[in-house]
């Protein structure tokens, strides 16, 4: 089997593509029949007087919805891994323009609200600058970042841009005094850095990794004050499944209800 600009080679094998689109097809069913199930479960709790439920069903029941809409934010970060890993390798995948103060903006919004629980998830902006780039890929880098940061402890997340000369986006987090517990092996958890590696190498200049700051340098940039052009931010699905609840809102199973 050959290899190209993907890393892996896998890519060139038509077999293995399909099989593994195949199994992106297979894992989105088969969350979408679990969350009906869990819908189910919840209206039938609810046609139930509440005088005849003992307070022990009704915490197991909505410990059982949580704990399998966990699982379904699981199965779709194979999902989510195959698509970007898909849109690396791909001839071109879509840019768009953002703006880079908006953008980091929109993002930590989104992270307090899959987080939950209060998490401090905050942006600042030092210089605003505009980039072309396919904005989910970059979404998907950053919040690899903040799972892994999050699920070791990290009690604050800062999202950070600026940089006149060398414009960058950062992400840092603060540790706290109490780590999560993973209950199984976090594929992505464990290759953040191949992770980040794979993006900058396509669509950035250089980048520095920590386990307490990621940062990342982009050669393809024009400063805020030189564009004639409102940038926009994607409107990511705001339901269950959305990338940021994907990636963040399992890492604490009493977020789901």
């Amino acid at each position: 089997m050959k290899e190209n600009n993907d890393g892996f080679g896998i890519f060139d094998d038509p077999l293995i593509s399909e099989y593994l689109s195949s199994n992106d097809g297979s894992i989105r069913y088969a969350v979408s029949r679990i969350s009906a199930e869990c819908e189910l479960l919840l209206s039938q709790r609810g046609a139930v007087p509440s005088e005849d439920m003992e307070q022990s069903s009704l915490y197991d029941t909505e410990r059982s919805v949580n704990s399998i809409m966990s699982m379904c934010c699981r199965l779709m970060q194979v999902s989510e891994l195959y698509s970007f890993l898909s849109a690396l390798v791909s001839s071109e995948s879509e840019k768009t323009s953002i703006c880079a103060s908006s953008y980091i903006k929109d993002i930590a919004e989104r992270c307090s609200a899959s987080l939950g629980n209060g998490r401090s998830v905050i942006s600042e902006c030092a210089d605003d600058f505009y980039i072309d780039i396919p904005e989910e890929l970059l979404t998907f880098v950053l919040l690899s970042f903040i799972r892994g940061a999050v699920s070791d402890g990290a009690s604050d997340i800062r999202i950070c841009c600026g940089g006149a000369d060398k414009c960058y986006i950062s992400v840092s987090a603060e540790t706290g005094d109490k780590p999560h517990q993973s209950k199984m092996p976090d594929f992505i958890c464990g290759h953040t850095e191949d992770i980040v590696k794979l993006f900058v190498s396509k669509y950035a200049d250089t980048y520095e990794l920590t386990p307490a700051k990621l940062v990342i340098y982009f050669n393809n940039r024009q400063l805020a004050d030189e564009c004639e052009f409102n940038a926009s931010i994607s409107t990511y699905d705001a339901g269950k499944f959305s990338l940021f609840n994907v990636l963040l809102r399992d890492i604490n199973e009493e977020n789901f209800i």
